[in-house]
């Protein structure tokens, strides 16, 4: 017995133009996969700016540069609205997309690059400049011409600085090259009062020094050579500047990747803690005699390359109270990390996208009045520069 056929209207002409086609329909699918891509990025962005550097898997959405965040989002506004269906609301929903996207731009504007600092950052009568390089790869040329230009002693500006260098080629004559600096005689008695070195670290201060010390953190970092590791290193110094005595830090946690910042704060501060066998101070009478008081003294300014970014939970662990320079002071992305790339052994020029070297203050005594990153044309890293005054009642 044959079945009975089941009657199927013909589609009328309307409804067939009603239908998405199939490039409609896919054009839509991926406007929502764009839209959701998006989101994604800017939970992954949001989540490394508020958890840092305190995980381990959150320090690595924290390390990578706003500006690669930004431009990956703008990319996806960009083809999300492009692809969006054709309709009344197109025009809408390419809008609120652009919002977004201007939105995520003023924020990297004024939360990274500081451009109300512009506005809001106020001058006074410097009391020291305070600059740091990492000098990793350079040259005792380069070295020699960034010393002559930081000027420590004042015999071309009018006030003096400290220069905390990390990783200087340690075959110069360092006693020379403070005299010359100085530009008059300094006895080896007196050296110390305006030089110190210890482990990574070379201190030249035209301020004297009337104590200082450094020690190794023991963290063990592994470095890119087998078998070298990287303990990392701290250096102080006690400065007698026109402002008052000042405590210095120099800091220089190893690039390690596979660590977590965190894991290194304690640590840290235990071989601190602990360092009353390399703590010396200079004497005028001699040399330097052991100081039987245990620690660092607290710090009022800190430098060094911490190899984690700004705005650090681990850092912030490690020194709390204190306040970023560049937030205060810097105008611009002012990363300084690296200055070139190395493959196949030949050096290749690049913008530095990482601010691994940073600077920080007590607000309660200083107030940072500019800040900058200088491209010295030599070594891994740009040099800091810091102009710092007394902090004014109420700050």
């Amino acid at each position: 017995m044959a079945k009975p056929s089941t009657f199927q209207p013909e589609e009328s002409p309307i409804e067939a133009w009603r239908r998405p086609s199939r490039r409609a329909r896919l054009r839509g699918f991926l406007a929502w996969l764009g839209r959701v891509c998006l989101f994604l990025l800017a939970l992954g962005y949001f989540t490394g700016r508020v958890l840092t550097d305190h995980y381990s898997w959150t320090q690595w959405l924290f390390w990578a540069p706003p500006e690669a965040w930004l431009l990956g989002a703008w990319v996806l506004v960009m083809v999300t609205a492009a692809l969006v269906p054709r309709g009344p609301r197109r025009r809408w929903r390419r809008l609120s997309l652009v919002l977004v996207a201007a939105v995520l731009t003023l924020h990297v504007a004024t939360a990274h690059w500081r451009l109300q600092n512009a506005l809001l950052r106020t001058p006074g009568p410097t009391a020291l400049r305070v600059y740091h390089w990492n000098a990793t790869e350079a040259t005792d040329e380069s070295m020699q011409s960034f010393l002559r230009e930081a000027d420590p002693f004042g015999i071309e500006r009018s006030s003096s600085a400290v220069v905390v260098l990390a990783n200087p080629p340690l075959r110069l004559q360092w006693g020379e090259i403070v005299r010359m600096l100085a530009n008059a005689p300094i006895s080896q008695q007196d050296l110390p009062r305006h030089f110190s070195r210890g482990g990574r670290f070379v201190i030249i201060s035209g301020p004297p020094m009337s104590e200082s010390g450094w020690v190794s953190l023991d963290l063990r970092g592994e470095t890119n050579e087998p078998d070298l590791l990287d303990h990392g290193t701290a250096i102080y110094a006690r400065l007698e500047t026109r402002a008052g005595p000042a405590v210095l830090w120099g800091w220089d946690w190893p690039s390690d990747p596979a660590r977590g910042r965190m894991a290194f704060v304690e640590p840290s501060r235990a071989a601190i803690e602990s360092s009353v066998h390399l703590r010396f101070r200079p004497t005028a009478a001699g040399p330097r005699r052991r100081s039987e008081i245990e620690g660092f003294p607290e710090p009022e300014i800190v430098v060094g390359d911490f190899n984690t970014g700004r705005g650090s939970a681990a850092i912030d662990a490690l020194l709390p109270g204190l306040s970023d320079a560049h937030a205060k002071a810097g105008i611009g992305p002012d990363y300084g990390w690296p200055r070139f790339v190395r493959l196949r052994g030949k050096d290749h020029t690049t913008i530095p996208f990482l601010g691994l070297d940073q600077a920080l203050i007590d607000r309660a005594r200083w107030r940072a009045t500019a800040y900058r990153m200088i491209d010295l044309g030599e070594g891994t890293h740009r040099a800091q520069e810091m102009i710092l005054t007394p902090a004014r009642r109420g700050e």
